[in-house]
């Protein structure tokens, strides 16, 4: 395998080299643990489970939804 030349991948232009993704994700979770008290130990809202630590660290559980017959409009 070694000196065996490999094409070159575009990397530049994949889409995960540029952080968009992983900007958003990292916004969107600083959004979510602003929204969270400062003396709540655990937060529950809109299909998301938000727990404090005893360190501090606020981490996100997604909660199964039951599924609901609503109309579709």
């Amino acid at each position: 395998m070694i000196g065996r030349n490999f094409p070159q991948f575009p990397l530049r232009d994949a889409p995960w080299t540029s952080g968009g993704a992983f900007l958003d994700h990292e916004r969107a979770k600083s959004e979510l643990k602003a929204l969270m008290p400062e003396d709540a130990k655990e937060a529950i809202g809109h299909g998301v489970k938000a727990k404090r630590s005893k360190s501090g660290a606020v981490s996100f559980d997604v909660l199964e939804t039951e599924a609901t017959n609503a109309p579709i409009q």
